[in-house]
C-alpha cells in the first residue's frame, strides 16, 4: 500500500515539476503587465528569432520563435531613437533595434551610447535589443525605480535547503526508529509593498514580504495519520543590491500534536513549543548560481523548551539560467539552537530543479537527508536520521 502510494507522489510530483518547468518561455515577458500601467505598448514583428544568445559563461541554443517583441515608449520616442527608453536597464538607456534582415530600423549609435560593448556577445544593455528569453538567458528587469503594491517576485529567496522555510513540499522519508514519514509543507510567501526595481528577475530595493505555513508530518505505516503539524507565520523586511541581499523582521512558530497520534500514545505529554522572535539575515551570491547565507534569530517569547538564540548558515549551488530540461541543483542547511546547547540539525538536499523565465520561481525534485532533533517541534529533543525522496516548489 505504502509503496504504491510513494510511487503516485512521484508521479504527480514529476509531471508537476515538469508542467511548471516546460511553460511557454516563448511568450511570456516580463513587462506584459507592469509597463502598460504607465503607458507602454507592445509592437510586433513576424520572423524567425536569433538562433543563439551567450549569457556570460555559456552558449544556449534556441528554437526559433515566431514573435519578436519589443517594448515602446510612445511618448518619448523620436526620429533619431524611436523605440524610446530601453525598459531592461535604466530610464536614460535607449533601445536600438537590431540590425537583422527581418527588422528595418537606425543601426546602433556609439556615439549615444559608449557604454555598449561589441566585444560580449548577446550582450544586454543600453545597445542592441534581443529577445528576452532565447536559449534560457534571462534579461534582468530594471527598467526604472518605482514603488508597487504586491511586486512580483522576492529580493531575498528562502533556504532551498531551510527545513522551516515557507513553501510547498512533500517528502517522503523514513527513519529506521521511526518507519516512514510523509513530511510536507503547505505555505508561501509574497511581496506586499517594494520600493525599487520592476520584476520578478534580479530585483533591486527594499520590499516588504508576508509568509505562512503549515508543515505536518504523517505516519504511512498508520493510515497517514497525523503525528503533529507545526505552523509558522513571519513579517520579513528585504533588502537587495547587486549579489548582496538582507532580511530583518519577525517570524513566528509554534507546534501542535495530533489527534490519531494521542489516541495511539495516551501517555505522551503535549509541549506548547513556541518561538516568537526578531530575525535578521544575510545573503551572498558568490556566482549567478551559487549562495551562501547566515542568519541569526531572537526569541523574546519562548516556551516549553525553547531558548532565546538561534542561528542557521549554509550554501546552494543553483543555476540561474531557465531552460525546459531543467539543471542539477545541490544545497545544505546548518540550523544551532541554543536548547541543545548550540546544536542542532543539518540537511543535505540534491536532484534537479526547473526554473521559470517570468516569475524566477523553483520547481525541485530529489533526495533529502536530515540529521539532527526532531523536524517536528512537538518531539523537539528527540533525535533523527531521515533519508527520503521530495519534491519543492520555491518561491
Amino acid at each position: 500500500m505504502h509503496s504504491s502510494t510513494l510511487g503516485w507522489g512521484l508521479g504527480v510530483v514529476v509531471v508537476l515539476a515538469w508542467g511548471i518547468g516546460d511553460g511557454r518561455a516563448d511568450d511570456e515577458y516580463p513587462f506584459d503587465r507592469e509597463l502598460p500601467a504607465i503607458g507602454w505598448q507592445r509592437e510586433f514583428d513576424f520572423g524567425p528569432g536569433a538562433s543563439s544568445l551567450f549569457q556570460n559563461r555559456a552558449q544556449a541554443a534556441s528554437k526559433p520563435t515566431h514573435r519578436h517583441v519589443d517594448w515602446v515608449d510612445r511618448e518619448n520616442r523620436d526620429d533619431a531613437h524611436p523605440i524610446g527608453p530601453n525598459p531592461f536597464v535604466a530610464p536614460d538607456a535607449v533601445s536600438i533595434v537590431p540590425a537583422d534582415p527581418y527588422r528595418e530600423g537606425p543601426s546602433f549609435d556609439p556615439a549615444y551610447d559608449p557604454a555598449y560593448d561589441p566585444s560580449q556577445p548577446g550582450y544586454v544593455g543600453p545597445g542592441p535589443a534581443h529577445p528576452p528569453f532565447l536559449g534560457g538567458a534571462r534579461v534582468p528587469c530594471r527598467p526604472y525605480d518605482s514603488s508597487q503594491i504586491l511586486p512580483a517576485g522576492l529580493l531575498y529567496k528562502s533556504y532551498l535547503a531551510g527545513e522551516k522555510e515557507p513553501r510547498f513540499a512533500s517528502a517522503w522519508m523514513h527513519d529506521k526508529n521511526l518507519g516512514w514519514r510523509w513530511e510536507s509543507t503547505l505555505g508561501g510567501r509574497i511581496g506586499l509593498f517594494r520600493d525599487g526595481t520592476v520584476g520578478a528577475i534580479k530585483p533591486d530595493g527594499w520590499q516588504l514580504d508576508i509568509e505562512g505555513a503549515a508543515m505536518p508530518r504523517l505516519d504511512m505505516g498508520n493510515s497517514e495519520d497525523l503525528d503533529a503539524v507545526d505552523y509558522r507565520f513571519g513579517v520579513p523586511w528585504t533588502w537587495r543590491q547587486g549579489p548582496l541581499a538582507f532580511k530583518a523582521g519577525y517570524y513566528h512558530i509554534s507546534s501542535h500534536v495530533g489527534d490519531e497520534f494521542m489516541i495511539r500514545n495516551p501517555t505522551f505529554v503535549r509541549r506548547n513549543y513556541v518561538r516568537d522572535s526578531a530575525i535578521v539575515g544575510v545573503s551572498y551570491d558568490v556566482t549567478p548560481d551559487v549562495r551562501t547565507y547566515g542568519e541569526v534569530a531572537y526569541a523574546f517569547k519562548a516556551s516549553d523548551g525553547a531558548e532565546p538564540f538561534e542561528f542557521q548558515f549554509g550554501a546552494e549551488f543553483s543555476p540561474a539560467r531557465a531552460i525546459k530540461r531543467g539543471d542539477p541543483f545541490a544545497a545544505v542547511n546548518v540550523h544551532l539552537r541554543e536548547e541543545f546547547d548550540f546544536g542542532g540539525a543539518v540537511n543535505l538536499m540534491a536532484g534537479w530543479q526547473w526554473r521559470s523565465p517570468t516569475t524566477d520561481r523553483l520547481a525541485r525534485v530529489g533526495l533529502q537527508y536530515y540529521h539532527g532533533k526532531s523536524l517536528q517541534y512537538e518531539f523537539f529533543d528527540q533525535n533523527e536520521r531521515l533519508l527520503g525522496l521530495g519534491m519543492w516548489i520555491d518561491y
